[in-house]
């Protein structure tokens, strides 16, 4: 599709064309489209263009134990960091794609609610703070579950948004907004 606009508008824009290490991205009048590159070898890798982009399909990922898409969401930096509730820090690429192996090794088993975002943006960086409501396929014990506290960062690369940090944690009872009887609305 962002080749067809490329073909489309070539003749009206002037354009600019760079080649990157997994895509040829065209410029045009502010927008950017990136399309495969034409070496089989190199494996495109998926644009999110604004860090909710990149939360939505991390937990997409999370919900369809989708490796490969997880995978894709991390900033392929050595510094990334995950970290499960209750678990050790998970530091590097490997670290991070062990622990997912192990946690999709059963499929998908049920679906996160990702709820009370609250967030904090600059041009290449986002914090996002969550609550994660989980429930299990055909487990209405979970219902008893509290949710999880996870901070999210995301870091502007070259490729387009990416996490560097998950940060989860059981959260105390009586904290989310439902709980507490707090509206979510602040003004």
């Amino acid at each position: 599709m962002c080749l067809q606009l490329l073909n489309l508008t070539k003749l009206i824009f002037r354009r600019k064309i760079i080649k990157e290490q997994h895509f040829h991205r065209c410029t045009i009048v502010g927008i950017i489209c990136l399309y495969p590159s034409q070496n089989p070898q190199i494996m495109p890798r998926k644009l999110f263009p604004t860090p909710a982009d990149c939360e939505a399909a991390f937990y997409d990922a999370l919900e369809r134990a989708d490796l490969k898409l997880m995978m894709t969401v991390w900033a392929d930096e050595p510094a990334i960091v995950c970290i499960h509730p209750q678990g050790p820090r998970l530091a590097g690429m490997m670290a991070i794609r062990e622990s997912f192996t192990e946690l999709f090794s059963h499929g998908p088993n049920g679906t996160v609610h990702v709820s009370e975002l609250r967030n904090q943006v600059s041009q290449t960086l986002a914090v996002h703070n969550v609550y994660e409501t989980f429930q299990v396929k055909n487990d209405p014990a979970t219902n008893s579950i509290p949710p999880v506290l996870a901070t999210n960062i995301y870091l502007l690369t070259p490729n387009g948004w990416r996490m560097t940090l998950h940060h989860a944690s059981v959260s105390p009872r009586g904290t989310v907004a439902e709980e507490q009887g707090v509206s979510r609305i602040l003004h």
